[in-house]
Order: C-alpha cells, then structure tokens, then sequence
C-alpha cells in the first residue's frame, strides 16, 4: 500500500502571461457593423500568482506466485482524489485592457486568469509474468490511464480560462521478454495504446461558418458543438540492459 500526499506549493519564477482578442470589419446579421474592439493584457512577475496542485493518491498492490512459483500474477489499483477548482493562474483583474462598453459585456473580467480542476478516479492494472527456464522470463500487462478532467466540477470558475487539453480514457496493452546473459540483464518489449470518444466540444468549427458566431463569440466560425471524435493508436519499443563487469 503506499499513500501520495498532495503537492505543496513552494515557489515559482520567471512568470508571465499575456492574452489579446481583436475583431473589425465584422457585418452583423442586420448588415450594420460591429464596431471594431480589441482586449489586451499582459502581466509579469509580481502581478501573477501561480499553483501547481497534485491530488492525494492512494494505491494498492498484490502479487499470487503459482506453478511452482514460476508463474506471478499483479494486480494493482489506485485511487485519486478530486482537487476542487482553483485558479492556477491568478492575474490582476485590470479595468483598462478595453473601452468602458466592451469591459462591461465580459462575462469574465478577470481576463488572464486560469482555473483548474480534476475529478476523483481509478486507474487499475493486471500483470501477468512467466520464468519460461532459468535466465528467461515472460512479461505481460494491461493499464488503464483515465483521464482526469472529464465532468470536472469547475464551480465558481466556470467561466474562465482553462488549458485546452484533448479528453479521453487511454488503455495499454505492453508484452516483452527478459533474459540474461552471463551476469548482464537485458529487456526488450511494445506497448499497444488505444483511445477513442466521441461527441466531445469541437475546438473549432469552419463548417457553415458565419461572419460571427454570436452563441460562441467566434468569428468566421460555425456554432461549437458537441460532436467531434477522437480515436489515438500508439505503439512504443521498449530496450533496456543492466550490464555486470563484475567478475567473481
């Protein structure tokens, strides 16, 4: 059993954050125009505040030695805790980075902050290995890497800027062999991972675009909806060696 305790904030350096928007010539659906805007800020130093926080986490292992012990299974689960939002980047909320009217309308005025939140979960994994004759052995194992994010309660900070970030539950399949030769120990294996969902909000959507998006506030953008797919394949190799020159 071993228990992970939340990160401690210590101190951070050489911060800075700056975040613009513009528009102009944008035609509203009665053929007026929007007038033209643009919303500036940029914060350095001592005017930002920044928090890194790591959930506790508490895992669980167990090993089942059978066949005259040259056969093992693992299994081994752990569990995190939901960290509740909070401004991992907290700004200065400044009055002047725009005229009077477009501040007004902000539905979050203060503009450079970022917030965060996670939300409790499981990641499991089973393992099996098997000592094929002496200096040989099988190894085997399937992982799940959960995503953290997913209906994450933001709270209060619903409204603020995150860290855009693809959501979706990974699964590893990893197999490979041990052996020894002489006194070195060599390794060498793949791993298969595998992730797929579907109707996750689109970053952008340039199908049956409009001059502004009013729902979204996007321009030149169609309505963001919740529709897109995402399937990810991956395989790495795995090589390794512990080499022994010490001769008795």
């Amino acid at each position: 059993m071993n228990l992970t305790t939340p990160s401690v904030y210590l101190f951070s350096s050489g911060k800075q954050a700056i975040r613009t928007e513009l528009a102009s010539n944008i035609s509203l659906s009665t053929n007026d125009f929007l007038p033209d805007y643009q919303i500036f800020d940029g914060q350095t130093d001592n005017q930002l505040k920044t928090d890194i926080k790591l959930p506790l986490s508490i895992s669980i292992g167990i090993i089942k030695e059978f066949g005259d012990n040259k056969k093992r299974l693992y299994f081994t689960a752990e569990f995190y805790k939901r960290i509740k939002s909070y401004k991992m980047i907290s700004a200065e909320i400044n009055d002047d980075i725009t005229d009077d009217q477009i501040y007004e309308l902000l539905e979050n005025k203060d503009w450079l902050s970022f917030a965060y939140a996670t939300r409790s979960f499981f990641n499991v994994a089973l393992a099996y290995s098997w000592r094929i004759r002496k200096g040989r052995e099988f190894l085997n194992s399937f992982r799940t890497d959960l995503t953290s994010i997913r209906n994450a309660d933001m709270g209060e900070y619903s409204h603020y800027n995150v860290i855009k970030t693809v959501d979706y539950n990974r699964f590893h399949y990893a197999a490979g062999l041990k052996f020894n030769i002489k006194k070195s120990n060599f390794i060498a294996g793949g791993e298969l991972s595998f992730a797929y969902n579907n109707n996750i909000k689109q970053i952008a959507n340039f199908t049956d675009p409009v001059e502004l998006n009013t729902k979204d506030n996007r321009v030149l953008q169609g309505e963001i909806k919740n529709d897109m797919s995402i399937m990810y394949w991956g395989f790495s190799v795995y090589i390794g060696a512990t080499l022994n020159f010490i001769q008795k």
